[in-house]
């Protein structure tokens, strides 16, 4: 069976910027699941946090591939996961903190992060 990858994209939508590309760079080895994200250029952090656990069954070994706002959404998923064991995780354009210059996503980046839980995650 192919192993399954998940792409979290950022303000953007999943069939934009270079996510088509790894798709089929990938196949036929790994199968990459684009995930659906609800209003992108206005995210929900509830929202989204809800969409991921519609799309992704957490699973040992679980891969993520995030850009830009879906990385901090990858890291709270698996933070709140924290059954999975071997979690595989690529970043892109990562960033945990609020960025002055994009005010609009303050609301989104609210709230804690425990990347020790994700790092146990990974182990």
């Amino acid at each position: 069976m192919m192993p399954t990858a998940y792409l979290i994209h950022g303000t953007s939508t999943r069939d934009d910027d270079w996510f088509p590309w790894l798709e089929e760079a990938l196949a036929p080895a790994v199968k990459l699941e684009r995930l659906w994200l609800p209003n992108p250029f206005a995210p929900m952090q509830a929202a989204w946090d809800s969409a991921l656990e519609d799309q992704i069954k957490p699973a040992d070994g679980l891969t993520l591939v995030a850009y830009s706002l879906g990385c901090v959404t990858a890291l709270r998923y698996l933070a709140r996961h924290p059954e999975i064991k071997g979690a595989n995780l690529v970043l892109v354009g990562a960033f945990v903190d609020p960025l002055p210059t994009y005010p609009s996503l303050d609301a989104y980046m609210a709230g804690e992060l425990d990347l020790k839980e994700v790092g146990r995650v990974m182990g």
